[in-house]
């Protein structure tokens, strides 16, 4: 008898079209976020692992958007994937899933943000290893970012939100006021004052006047 030819899926799936003999592995195919979502409702090991692969880059770089590059960065990660895991059965559109996503991680970085408030009586940390990775090649660049986070840090969370997600992330007015949990006239004025408050201050900083002025120059 002639040998059989056997394609092996973990989903168990015909694969159209012919296939030479012998045995062919073929890698999973990822789930629909409609799945992902059943699936995590059903508090399924895998899914969890699907969703860190699919999203955890995401938040890491909301979160280093945020914050700024710091040791904690990979535990608000894995916090904010917790949280999603635990309200994933509020979502009710899996086509809305995304957002629901990032705006979980706006949450932790603005719960962030307050936490390190409460701390501010302790001096930055010069030695955030984080601040020099950003830049290591370039000692001007690295000095201009420590000083935008330090001036960052001065804006208070709410305010901070605001302007990171219209001018860190380029969010428009209105998906901006959403992930921040706002109305759009809220919004509005947060940006409005935290973009007072962060020219102000960058005006009285002499590396930060310094950066503006080069980036104003055609």
């Amino acid at each position: 008898m002639a040998p059989r030819s056997t394609v092996q899926r973990s989903r168990e799936h015909p694969v159209p079209g012919s296939v030479s003999a012998g045995v062919v592995s073929l890698p999973l195919a990822p789930l629909e976020d409609a799945e992902l979502l059943r699936q995590l409702g059903e508090g399924r090991p895998a899914a969890f692992r699907e969703l860190f692969d699919r999203y955890a880059r995401l938040l890491r770089g909301l979160l280093v958007r945020m914050l700024g590059v710091d040791s904690e960065i990979d535990d608000l990660v894995q916090e904010s994937l917790i949280v999603v895991v635990k309200r994933s059965s509020t979502v009710r559109d899996p086509r809305a899933f995304r957002s629901f996503v990032y705006s979980v991680g706006v949450r932790v970085a603005r719960n962030e943000l307050r936490r390190r408030a409460v701390r501010r009586w302790v001096p930055w940390d010069e030695d955030v290893a984080s601040v020099r990775s950003v830049a290591a090649h370039d000692p001007v660049l690295t000095q201009t970012v420590r000083h935008i986070y330090q001036t960052l840090d001065r804006l208070g969370p709410d305010l901070r939100v605001a302007f990171v997600l219209r001018f860190v992330e380029g969010r428009e007015l209105t998906e901006a006021a959403a992930l921040s949990g706002t109305s759009l006239a809220t919004f509005k004025r947060r940006l409005s004052r935290a973009t007072e408050r962060f020219e102000l201050l960058a005006s009285r900083d002499p590396v930060l006047a310094r950066w503006i002025e080069e980036r104003r120059q055609p």
